[in-house]
C-alpha cells in the first residue's frame, strides 16, 4: 500500500499452527500452540514452510485484497474486523483448502473475494508435508 495516507487500515500477519497432518498416513501430528509472526525467528520454518516465504507472496496480493475491502465498505460503511483464513498448501505449493477458521468481520462477499485473490497464488513448496497455516487479514475504516 505504500506510505500514503489511507483511510483504512490493512495488516497482514502470519499465523501458523498444525491443525492435522493432511493427506498423511494413519497418525496425526500431535498438535502445537499457534505461532504468531512476531514469535518465529526469521527463516524458520513453520510446519514446511517460512514465514517470510508465505509472506512473501501474500503481501504483494494487498491492493487486490484492498478492493475486497473497498467493495465490502461499498456494502456497509461500517465494514471491518478480522478474517483467518485457513491455508492448506500441498507439495506443489498450490492452495488446496481455504477456510474460515474465525470471521468477525461476517461479510461472506468479502471472504469469496479474498480466496479468489489467495487460491490461484504459487505458494512456497513445503519441504516434506503440506503447510497447513492460519493467515489473519485485519481491516478497518479509519
Amino acid at each position: 500500500m505504500g506510505r500514503h495516507c489511507s483511510p483504512f487500515r490493512v495488516a497482514f500477519t502470519l499465523v501458523a499452527g498444525a491443525l492435522a497432518c493432511g493427506g498423511c498416513s494413519k497418525r496425526a501430528a500431535p498438535p502445537e500452540a499457534p505461532k504468531v509472526l512476531a514469535d518465529v525467528a526469521e527463516g524458520e520454518r513453520v510446519f514446511g514452510c517460512t514465514v517470510e516465504s508465505v509472506q512473501s507472496v501474500v503481501k504483494p496480493r494487498r491492493d487486490d485484497i484492498t478492493r475486497c475491502y473497498r467493495a465490502a465498505l461499498g456494502r456497509n460503511a461500517n465494514a471491518g474486523g478480522r478474517l483467518e483464513v485457513e491455508m492448506h498448501i500441498d507439495k506443489t505449493g498450490t492452495a488446496k483448502f481455504l477456510g474460515v477458521q474465525g470471521d468477525t468481520f461476517r461479510d461472506e462477499e468479502f471472504t469469496r473475494c479474498v480466496f479468489a485473490v489467495l487460491r490461484p497464488l504459487p505458494f512456497p513448496i513445503p519441504d516434506k508435508e503440506p503447510c497447513v497455516l492460519v493467515y489473519p487479514f485485519v481491516l478497518s475504516a479509519g
